[in-house]
């Protein structure tokens, strides 16, 4: 009888206690509260993060860009100097012994212009190149050598010794002489012009790419006496990028492009040109061994159609090998007048 009154007692039903019933829903509203507070913040957190990253972006790609001006800047303002000694008669181009030792010493003030030389009508020419062990090497052309130019060593004082070599040569023929010829109708008024970049092209002596900063001089009657000139390397100047903090500090990469797509410079282990067997080639950004100029240069492309388009400055996210990069995108302008207007682009993680 005890266990069918045990197996047939009603059951009661346990009830919530009391504190549950009115704690629980206070608690899930906190949940979903803090839940959601968690969210935004999380998204405004995301959102100041990507701020600041853009800010960092626009100060160094600022240096960057300010850097490679002042880079490109100081030979046009030393060819300046030049063609005013020539203006006032300070500078005597027709006295070669007095100008080799002139060129010896401008050659020590900046290390981005080791290089100054002249050329004229006649086929003459004379230049001063300073190496990176303090000594320099002496061209020289003048009338009784004719075509012949002679290399010369020259000692830390500047004084000529040993022969190095010699070579036909006839500096009228060469690319930077010839865009100054082909350019007569855009001289300025008056014997000295403005310095113009003149384009790329090969080096005589070394497999390399180099771009010369040009001064034509004209006579009284405004024909061309003369050209002086310095030589910016594109290897020096992949050096000066790859110098550059942003670079050192492996969270980046800085290359320029001109507006063909093709590589001026680049701050990475790659050369913007290549040694083939028929001679040197620049390389194209879309071509580049390194995935992120790669890439990037293609992004560029395929949402502004050309490099040329890209006419402001541009702040960019894309994705490279499935991770994300800010991508700044600026328009160099550099003094006297680079022919094709030059882009840099910074990318970091």
């Amino acid at each position: 009888m005890a266990k069918f009154n045990q197996l047939f007692r009603p059951r009661i039903k346990k009830q919530l206690p009391l504190r549950l019933v009115l704690t629980l829903p206070v608690a899930l509203q906190i949940c979903a509260f803090i839940s959601i507070l968690g969210w935004l913040s999380l998204v405004h957190s995301q959102t100041a993060v990507n701020e600041i990253v853009n800010q960092l972006q626009k100060e160094i790609s600022s240096r960057v860009e300010e850097r490679t001006k002042t880079y490109t800047k100081i030979p046009y303002l030393f060819m300046k100097i030049h063609s005013s000694a020539v203006k006032t008669g300070e500078l005597d181009l027709e006295d070669f012994p007095k100008f080799q030792r002139y060129l010896w010493e401008q050659v020590q003030l900046y290390e981005s212009v080791p290089f100054i030389y002249y050329a004229n009508e006649q086929g003459e020419f004379i230049g001063v190149e300073k190496k990176e062990d303090g000594t320099g090497i002496l061209w020289i052309l003048d009338k009784p050598k004719i075509p012949r130019l002679t290399f010369y060593q020259l000692n830390k004082e500047g004084k000529k010794g040993d022969f190095i070599e010699s070579k036909e040569y006839d500096p009228r023929t060469r690319p930077w002489y010839q865009s100054v010829i082909n350019n007569v109708s855009k001289k300025q008024s008056g014997r000295i012009g403005e310095p113009i970049w003149s384009p790329i092209y090969t080096d005589i002596r070394r497999p390399i790419l180099v771009t010369s900063l040009m001064v034509p001089i004209y006579t009284e009657t405004e024909n061309i006496q003369g050209i002086l000139a310095t030589d910016l390397s594109l290897v020096s100047l992949s050096g000066f990028l790859r110098d550059l903090e942003v670079n050192k500090s492996g969270t980046g990469e800085v290359f320029i492009v001109d507006d063909s797509g093709k590589l001026f410079a680049t701050s990475g282990e790659e050369l913007p040109f290549k040694v083939t067997v028929n001679g040197i080639e620049r390389i194209n950004a879309i071509n580049s061994r390194n995935p992120l100029i790669r890439e990037t240069a293609q992004y560029l492309l395929d949402n502004f159609g050309n490099f040329f388009a890209i006419n402001q400055d541009q702040t960019l996210k894309i994705s490279i090998e499935e991770e994300k990069h800010f991508v700044e995108v600026n328009h160099i302008k550099t003094q006297g007048a680079i022919e094709a207007p030059l882009i840099t682009a910074f990318l970091r993680r």
